[in-house]
């Protein structure tokens, strides 16, 4: 058996969404038939056991009659209604199909008859509360609202508020009592969404910015549960009585979640509408997804949802005008646009002829009568500089400086004439052909710079000009060589026997203490003849520590350079030092000159005979019967070692000792007996 809390549906073009996902039905809005839907009760493919080939139990005889005796027909199936209304005392229903117009005997599992759910069912019996499947007896546990409840299969009617579909059960089909409201308050966008087998009529309602909901067909507000009103309401196509809630919003069945169901939404404020959706997930209706309208601004999107995207006058815009003849200036009133566009192209206004692109105020004034730089005045650039009331544009001697025009390199210049004095202006003052000859007056002297460092030759002869040229760019005579670039004033000295700052001096600070070794942090190129040991002096302010030193123990200084301080072997001042595995003080070995113990080098006695054993050691006590030197003097078990015993001397052989004896590990030829008389 499965649990119908989530009931899969076979629709068509239609059928709701919700039920698509739900309930696997034959069609849309028919009632059902049983067997193959020929109004007869009888399979179009019969079992001999009297099944119908698709599963499902053939409930009518094939002549749609139910003998009155209760016997059942003669097709083997288990015909248990009369669709003729019948003699046998069955109450005609108003909820069945064709061929299903009066109930079973005993619906219920309680004992009684009708279509109603009786009020208190018995455990597992149709009407009863449910988990899963197994909670019912035959198997149908279906979602009632927020609970469950065991159903029955429709050949018997259905009770108030419920209707017939023909759902999956297994691998098999059943028609089955389903909630008629199955959908309300579940998130929609179409009517179509919403309707159904058990739920004809339903809308799709409006509920404003918050979306649209399934409603419920009604007749009055009795048809609807608690929070909703039967009230006229237009769905997405349709129209009619609607159950609608009355206050707060839809929450999301289980149902809802699984099939993810949606709605479209909006959010709207002072400055428009923006739509979105919602949709029904395990945490809930989400929020509504719509952007929040902003103020228009200059950005590339529709901050208002208005269809516009930076319209005249977004936040940010700039003044744009209207360039007829495509020069770069406008003329009119400009527009407050994001960008050009509308034939609104100019950034700039200004133009007082926007039919001539030679007319702007950006123009040379030409010598034409017109106003050509929208000055508001014409020819002024050239003027009348000799005063002969003629302008100079059109004057023979335009600029009054005596050369006519036509001998005049610049006619419109007076300090311009053949014979001028030269300056340093980048023009040619005495019409001569060249501009800023080389000695004109303001003119600097360059030297030549042949390695481009900056630094000029400082042997080279200086060229008077007005502007760098060739290879004359430096102002400075300070390089003393001017084939490398690496060697100017400023450069960093290194150890290679040249004066690479052109200081006058060589190779300053590579061995500043004079020990012969070149200062470790200086660059050494080759073999220079300052410091022809190397480069490895650590402190080139003391002469007395270089790699050539031996290394002074307790001075707390690295006197050889090898990057340690008060070690290595034979430094002046070190201690002998011998190995001590065991740790007893006592070391063994030939021993390692040293400023100060390292590793198991630490013992400064040596004598230790077994330096594997801290129990073995000079000074150590002897200890009887362990068969070793313990106090490594080169004896075993001597005389008055720890654990000894008094033995005595037997001279006549009595085995009795005289004497004062002696303490041994063990008698010995001289002292035989322990017995003293």
């Amino acid at each position: 058996m499965v649990d119908f809390g989530f009931l899969p549906r076979r629709g068509r073009s239609g059928c709701p969404a919700l039920f698509a996902a739900l309930l696997l039905v034959a069609s849309c809005g028919a009632h059902p038939t049983t067997g193959a839907g020929n109004g007869t009760g009888e399979d179009a493919a019969t079992a001999p056991d009297g099944t119908l080939s698709d599963g499902l139990a053939d409930t009518l005889g094939h002549d749609g009659t139910d003998k009155s005796d209760g016997t059942a027909p003669s097709d083997g199936t288990s015909d248990q209604l009369d669709d003729l209304g019948g003699s046998d005392g069955d109450v005609p229903c108003s909820d069945c199909g064709p061929d299903q117009d009066t109930d079973v005997q005993d619906s219920t599992g309680d004992g009684g008859s009708g279509c109603e759910f009786p009020a208190n069912p018995l455990p597992g019996a149709p009407g009863a509360a449910c988990t899963t499947a197994a909670d019912c007896d035959n198997g149908l546990c279906i979602a009632n609202g927020a609970s469950k409840i065991c159903t029955t299969t429709c050949s018997s009617c259905c009770p108030s508020g419920f209707g017939c579909e023909l759902v999956a059960n297994g691998s098999d089909s059943q028609f089955m009592c389903i909630p008629k409201l199955f959908t309300l308050c579940t998130p929609c966008k179409a009517d179509s969404e919403c309707t159904g087998a058990s739920s004809k009529g339903a809308l799709c309602v409006g509920y404003g910015a918050s979306g649209s909901f399934c409603g419920g067909a009604c007749a009055q507000t009795a048809d609807c549960p608690a929070g909703f009103a039967c009230q006229d309401a237009t769905g997405q196509a349709g129209a009619g009585k609607q159950c609608v809630r009355t206050s707060g919003e839809c929450t999301c069945s289980a149902e809802a979640v699984s099939a993810g169901a949606t709605t479209t939404c909006q959010l709207e404020n002072a400055f428009g509408v923006c739509s979105g959706g919602r949709k029904c997930t395990a945490g809930g209706l989400s929020a509504c997804d719509a952007p929040v309208p902003v103020t228009e601004t200059c950005n590339g999107v529709d901050d208002n949802c208005d269809g516009l995207t930076d319209p005249e006058g977004a936040a940010g815009c700039t003044a744009w005008f209207q360039d007829g003849d495509g020069d770069g200036f406008g003329a009119g009133t400009s527009k407050c646009l994001c960008g050009a566009g509308g034939g609104y192209t100019a950034s700039k206004g200004g133009d007082c002829n926007d039919f001539s692109a030679a007319v702007n105020p950006n123009a040379f004034d030409a010598c034409n009568g017109v106003d050509d730089n929208c000055n508001g005045k014409t020819d002024e650039a050239f003027g009348d500089l000799d005063g002969d009331g003629i302008a100079d544009c059109v004057d023979g001697d335009m600029d009054g400086d005596g050369f006519a025009n036509a001998e005049d390199c610049s006619p419109t210049n007076a300090a311009i004439y053949p014979g001028a004095p030269e300056i340093c202006d980048g023009l040619d003052d005495d019409c001569n052909g060249v501009a800023d000859d080389p000695g004109t007056a303001g003119c600097t002297p360059y030297y030549p710079d042949a390695d481009a460092d900056g630094a000029g030759d400082a042997s080279a002869t200086s060229t008077c000009l007005c502007a760098p040229a060739g290879l004359n760019t430096a102002v400075s005579p300070t390089d003393c060589n001017d084939n490398n670039a690496a060697i100017k004033p400023g450069a960093t000295e290194i150890c290679d026997g040249v004066d690479n700052d052109c200081n006058g001096l060589t190779d300053e600070g590579c061995d500043d203490d004079g020990d012969g070794w070149c200062d470790g942090a200086m660059v050494v190129v080759g073999d220079p003849p300052i410091c022809p040991s190397g480069t490895k002096d650590c402190n080139d302010s003391n002469p007395n520590q270089n790699p050539g030193q031996k290394e002074i123990c307790g001075n707390g200084i690295d006197d050889n350079c090898d990057g340690v301080t008060d070690v290595g072997l034979g430094a002046t001042g070190c201690t002998l030092y011998f190995d001590d595995a065991d740790g007893d003080g006592y070391g063994a070995g030939a021993g390692a000159c040293m400023c100060a113990p390292e590793g198991l080098v630490t013992a400064v006695t040596a004598g230790d005979c077994d330096d594997s054993n801290a129990a073995i050691k000079p000074g150590a006590a002897e200890i009887c019967g362990n068969g070793k030197d313990d106090n490594c003097n080169g004896l075993i078990d001597e005389a008055d070692a720890t654990g000894c015993s008094v033995w005595y001397a037997d001279g006549d052989g009595d085995g009795y000792g005289a004497g004062a004896g002696a303490c041994l590990c063990a008698s010995d030829a001289a002292h035989p007996v322990a017995n003293h008389t």
